[in-house]
């Protein structure tokens, strides 16, 4: 019998990985709201603050640190210098200008604007001269505003900058603003331990992990299963710590598409029957059948499989309990006696008859737990050789689910798969195809899609990198649409 080898004639691919942005990096900037800003006597600015602060309290949901609350004129945006000087001229000009003038910034929730105005009034930007030629004997006088207070309507971005360049547009354009990165919360993008340790991790063997996922996704098409879609499901604790030259280490499962399988074996398809050309919704079946979810199911099983061993405590088995005898010998039974009610609590006769074929009966049920069957679809050999080996941590050894698991994928996922990815826990995610330019319907691109892989608004988040191919310069290059298509992979229309 030939020995399945699951690495036989793989190449593996050629290329780097290139980090996922998050939605909230993407549209950082775009998500603005109406504020207030007011030109008050620099001297009196804490006043004011105090002020505001009592008439008008902050909304708790709203974090505006990366925002200046007081700038200097030469410090203003160049929109609003133009806007001040044309609403007063001369004198008045030269004395906003001065050092008596400060600008504050009035965020939402906003106040009327009449209350708004008089309630800023006695702070109004002063004469400098006037304030100069006050008289000794005149200082607890208070001098008379140059103007009424003027208050201009802006827009201001919710988030903070990402980079210290777009900290420098918005400064430049809407507001004045302060780039921190140590201030971005972890749910607005990866960074530090988690983004280092899995984007060090994914580049080492990415390009051997998708390889091998090719060859499960062409098995798949060529099977007449389903579309040619493949998943490799890595432990990268395991692939860490395996010798360097082990280049697929760690591998926990594979599975291909099988969204065609049903009707296969319904007779309706055969080998390469699966349309790769066309894309009929009642022909796709459904999407426990896609790659993606396949795999996850397949690690599911492994830890149920794994976990059943006599080493586990019986909570953990889902089968029914085996009996005493049985669950606490694990060695052969023992022969037992021919009668058919059998006494525990005497001694064996002392003269034993001869063992008969029905005392032999019980001796070949020796495991602890029945065998569970294997999952639907059927399994290919190479997704068989991968569920069976022995390298899932159990239920009681902490594992759960896919949690700090790594997934490579040929195709971007669908929607569903997707949020299947992201309740399993799964740490990474490479994907080598996008579904496609301008699809409103992409799981993870952050740009036109929805980018599931790292929102704030989810209690998971899934680190996402794109496999870039060798020559790759962007996403329409006419080197990677060689590539893929030299990849023989699933394209077109459809949901993987």
């Amino acid at each position: 019998m030939e020995i399945l080898n699951p690495f036989k004639d793989i190449q593996p691919l050629r290329g780097q990985v290139s980090l996922l942005k998050t939605v909230q990096e993407t549209r950082s900037g775009k998500d603005t709201v109406e504020a207030y800003v007011a030109e008050i006597n620099i001297k009196s600015a804490s006043k004011v603050l105090k002020l505001l602060e009592s008439k008008s309290p902050k909304d708790p949901s709203l974090s505006l640190t990366h925002l200046r609350r007081f700038v200097k004129p030469e410090f203003l945006p160049e929109h609003l210098k133009r806007d001040s000087a044309a609403a007063v001229e001369g004198e008045v000009v030269a004395a906003s200008k001065s050092s008596q003038t400060i600008y504050i910034l009035i965020p939402p929730p906003l106040p009327e604007l009449s209350l708004l105005e008089t309630l800023l009034a006695p702070y109004a930007p002063i004469s400098a001269s006037s304030d100069a030629s006050s008289a000794p004997d005149a200082a607890a006088s208070v001098p008379a505003p140059i103007s009424p207070i003027e208050v201009q309507s802006i827009r201001i971005p919710l988030s903070p900058p990402t980079t210290e360049e777009e900290s420098v547009t918005w400064s430049r354009t809407l507001w004045p603003t302060i780039f921190n990165p140590a201030a971005h919360p972890i749910t607005h993008s990866p960074r530090g331990p988690l983004l280092l340790d899995a984007q060090e991790s994914v580049s080492r063997r990415a390009g051997n992990y998708l390889a091998l996922a090719r060859k499960v996704a062409l098995e798949a098409k060529w099977s007449g299963c389903g579309r040619a879609v493949g998943a490799v499901v890595v432990d990268p604790a395991l692939a860490d710590a395996a010798d360097p030259s082990d280049k697929f280490a760690g591998i926990v499962a594979v599975a291909g598409d099988a969204r065609y399988c049903s009707r296969r074996n319904a007779g309706e398809g055969g080998a390469g029957a699966a349309p790769s050309t066309s894309y009929d919704p009642d022909n796709e079946g459904q999407p426990d059948h896609h790659a993606l979810m396949r795999a996850i199911s397949l690690v599911a099983y492994k830890r149920l499989t794994s976990s059943t061993s006599p080493t586990v405590t019986p909570s953990i088995s889902m089968s029914p309990p085996a009996p005493a005898s049985v669950a606490s010998t694990p060695g052969p039974l023992p022969a037992v006696s021919s009668s058919t009610e059998p006494s525990t609590s005497s001694p064996p006769p002392s003269k034993k008859p001869k063992p008969s074929p029905q005392s032999l009966d019980p001796e070949p049920i020796q495991p602890t737990q029945p065998p569970r069957p294997l999952p639907y679809p059927p399994l290919t050999p190479l997704e068989f050789h991968f569920l069976s080996l022995p390298n899932i941590q159990t239920r009681t050894q902490g594992g759960y689910l896919c949690t700090s698991l790594d997934l490579y994928i040929t195709h971007e996922p669908c929607v569903c798969c997707a949020m299947g990815m992201l309740l399993s826990r799964f740490r990474a995610v490479v994907y080598l195809q996008a579904t496609g330019p301008g699809r409103a319907d992409a799981a993870l691109d952050p740009y036109t899609g929805y980018g599931l892989h790292w929102r704030q608004e989810l209690n998971w988040r899934v680190v996402g990198f794109r496999f870039c191919v060798e020559g790759e310069d962007g996403a329409e290059s006419k080197e990677e649409r060689e590539g893929l298509e030299g990849l023989e992979l699933e394209r077109g229309v459809f949901h993987a």
